[in-house]
This record gives C-alpha cells, structure tokens and sequence, in this order.
C-alpha cells in the first residue's frame, strides 16, 4: 500500500505489478558536511547521507526524498512540486540497487 508521503518504483513486469522500492518525504532540518537531520514530517530527527557524486544544494527546510540503502539512510533527491527535481539521475543510480537487491 502506498502511503502519504511516500514515492515508490513499481515493477510494472509482472501481474499484478508491486511496489519495489519507497522513499519518505523529509525536511531538512540541519546541515552538517556531508551529514543532513531531517524531519520525516511526523516529527522524527534523523541523520541521513547525501549520495556520493550526487549533489545537492540543500537549504535549511527543503524537501528531500530519503530512503534505506542497507548502508543508513540517503536524501536522494530534493522535491520540487511534488516530485523529484533530478528524476534522470536518481533513476540511473537507485536502478542497479533495486536490480541486485531482487537478484539475490
């Protein structure tokens, strides 16, 4: 089930398709080198990674898309009208991830 504030990739492959990934809608509430704290709109802090080779120009109060990686939590894209700014760039890199996490 799709939740508010969610974003989530669908295998449209199979039948009936399924959700394979989710990303959370988040605020920035912090910057700290490399480090963002985010509030995941319920009023939760968390500490997130910005995704190597990937930047963005955070400001205090943007709106990111943060997701699991296996490795911690990333602010993968910022959110302009409701959906990701750089949608190009985030499918290239979330792609193999999903890809390999469903091979196994």
């Amino acid at each position: 089930m799709i939740q508010p504030e969610q974003m989530v990739a669908i295998n449209t492959d199979i039948n009936p398709p399924e959700i394979v990934w989710r990303w959370l809608r988040a605020a920035v509430i912090e910057l700290d080198e490399g480090i963002v704290v985010v509030d995941d709109m319920q009023g939760h802090p968390a500490k997130v990674s910005l995704v190597p080779d990937m930047p963005l120009s955070l400001r205090k109060n943007d709106e990111v898309w943060v997701c699991g990686t296996g490795d911690g939590h990333e602010a993968q894209d910022i959110i302009t009208e409701g959906k990701p700014t750089h949608p190009t760039r985030l499918l290239k890199y979330i792609k193999p991830i999903i890809e390999e996490i469903y091979r196994e």
